[in-house]
């Protein structure tokens, strides 16, 4: 895997096509007009209630696509991509997905194409606290990789070429990092929320979890009654929980101590 760091710089006169207006859509719209792009066309299924969203044209009919723009974003659920991919018709620009587990493979029909995967958890309504996320890079000629390294490098510090194998690799690494971990966020939530406890006390233990590891391995900052071999206390701890909720601590526990 090789990184390539590049300041932040405008993108002015590079014309994006967007193809999808879900979570990721949103959010790479907006930081592509911010760093000078211009989002000349979205593509959705359904114009309602998008208008808002881009400062160019909605095409609800992905026949009607601009053809000659410089790069087209496909934003989409990875099951729908290939679909995608087959409705557009031929295009003068580069043609990228952003996903993180699908291989660049699947655009294979255009000649310049590439994935551009930005390594982020995004929200449509939320603004992304950490600007300097990763953005993992494929390309299928040494000229996409000079256009997708521009366009990374508009919206971010830190651009990663890797290949098919790897991003996957890191796909299924950030769903442990941030979507099971979100998921346990949430089942501590339920926890106290059965007592009548906000959730907020546990926050800055949450981030302080988050910060630690920055510059520490996470197994040497792991703390708790697992890693301690408290035995009486994940007996207690499994007697408070319902038998499902229970099982998944005790597993949990385990992995931990191993």
């Amino acid at each position: 895997m090789k990184k390539q760091t590049k300041k932040r710089k405008p993108l002015a006169g590079f014309q994006i096509v967007m193809i999808g207006a879900g979570n990721v859509a949103t959010h790479l719209a907006a930081e592509f007009e911010k760093a000078g792009a211009e989002i000349a066309q979205t593509i959705r299924k359904s114009a309602e209630q998008t208008g808002k969203k881009f400062s160019k044209t909605v095409e609800a009919d992905i026949k009607h696509i601009k053809k000659d723009a410089d790069m087209y974003v496909i934003c989409v659920p990875d099951d729908q991509i290939a679909g995608v991919v087959k409705a557009m018709p031929a295009v003068k620009g580069d043609v990228v997905h952003t996903s993180g587990s699908v291989g660049m493979s699947v655009l294979k029909k255009f000649k310049s194409h590439g994935v551009f995967y930005p390594l982020q958890s995004f929200s449509k309504d939320k603004k992304v606290t950490v600007n300097a996320y990763a953005i993992c890079i494929e390309a299928s000629s040494k000229q996409v990789t000079e256009d997708l390294m521009e366009l990374a490098g508009g919206i971010s510090k830190n651009a990663y070429l890797i290949n098919t194998k790897q991003r996957e690799v890191v796909h299924l690494g950030a769903v442990f990092a941030n979507n099971f971990s979100n998921h346990m966020f949430a089942i501590a939530k339920d926890i106290l929320e059965e007592e009548n406890l906000p959730f907020e006390i546990l926050k800055p233990l949450i981030l302080e979890t988050a910060f630690k590891i920055v510059d520490s391995d996470p197994r040497d900052a792991q703390t708790g009654p697992a890693i301690r071999g408290d035995k009486k206390t994940l007996a207690n701890h499994e007697k408070m929980l319902e038998p499902e909720t229970a099982k998944l601590y005790k597993r949990l526990s385990k992995d931990i101590q191993e």
